[in-house]
């Protein structure tokens, strides 16, 4: 999945202050996630490379919550002060 998301002004007074790389290595499809700032841009890919593998039953709500909770991971885009809102 690949989503941007164009910023006002051309993002001029914006940077990204943190963005943590989200990835689980799971058994049938590692997934990753990953945030960029770049010409007023805000880009956000997720990757997700299913290989056929089953997960087991007993692993399958582990397997959601390492999803969850890489999902949950968050960017900051800091502003400057001036920013206009």
């Amino acid at each position: 999945m690949h989503t941007v998301r164009r910023l006002p002004d051309g993002g001029k007074g914006v940077t990204l202050g943190s963005a943590e790389l989200a990835s689980v290595e799971l058994p049938a499809a590692p997934w990753q996630r990953w945030i960029a700032l770049a010409g007023g841009e805000l880009t956000e890919d997720i990757t997700s490379r299913e290989n056929g593998a089953e997960i087991p039953a007993d692993k399958v709500g582990s397997a959601i919550k390492a999803i969850a909770d890489a999902m949950d991971k968050t960017a900051r885009l800091d502003l400057d002060r001036a920013y206009t809102k």
